[in-house]
């Protein structure tokens, strides 16, 4: 069943059966697999066609608005009727739900990408999310494994414009850890007082001392 109730959740695979709300608030969404290919027995690979029985699970996905979403997946179990297929029955799953899972993909990746790419900790991702420590932190590695692959060669590396400058730029252990975090990528820094990229530091070699910024608001020594 394909409407617009389904195109507003834009879950690929399922699609939207009712909508409940709860006297909470809460809203509690039906869902129904959407996928013929959800029938396909994971072992064979062959096409189910006899109906064993019926499941509900409920899986979570990103936050939706203040009071939030509670799914309701309503899946079918298959008997395998392949004859040479050492599973008998299985579970319909989607790629976005797998089986066994309690969170969506998409959730999962979110939670990833907010330590990845925001630079967000773990354990506010998991209160921003409503998840727990070792969740985020697993999807964290998943996503920080998909995206491990050799860097371009940068023509330098700077982390603070220099040793009595690092209290200025670094005045928090989340911005010491976002400078940590900088440097691994391979990327400038810039001063915290005039904005200019930082080239003060020995290691780099890109300029000669003459053509390096110097901030105006640096202690001179």
């Amino acid at each position: 069943m394909f409407n617009d109730t389904t195109l507003l959740l834009d879950l690929d695979g399922v699609s939207v059966v009712r909508v409940e709300r709860l006297a909470d608030g809460t809203r509690r969404v039906h869902l129904a697999t959407a996928d013929d290919r959800a029938r396909a027995c994971p072992a064979c690979g062959v096409f189910a066609t006899r109906v064993k029985g019926s499941a509900v699970i409920r899986p979570r996905d990103l936050p939706y608005g203040e009071r939030g979403l509670e799914f309701h997946r309503h899946k079918r179990r298959w008997w395998c009727r392949e004859a040479g297929c050492p599973r008998r029955s299985f579970t319909e799953q989607i790629p976005q739900i797998p089986a066994g899972a309690r969170i969506t993909m998409r959730l999962r990746g979110a939670a990833g990408r907010r330590i990845r790419d925001a630079a967000s900790t773990v354990i506010q991702a998991a209160r921003d999310l409503r998840l727990s420590w070792p969740t985020v932190m697993d999807a964290f590695r998943a996503a920080h494994e998909v995206t491990e692959a050799p860097l371009q060669s940068a023509r330098c590396t700077v982390i603070t414009c220099s040793r009595s400058a690092t209290s200025r730029v670094t005045g928090t252990p989340s911005a010491a850890a976002m400078a940590n975090r900088v440097s691994t990528v391979g990327l400038p820094v810039l001063c915290s007082r005039c904005d200019s990229v930082c080239l003060a530091s020995p290691a780099c070699r890109a300029n000669s001392a003459r053509d390096r910024p110097r901030c105006s608001l640096r202690k001179r020594t």
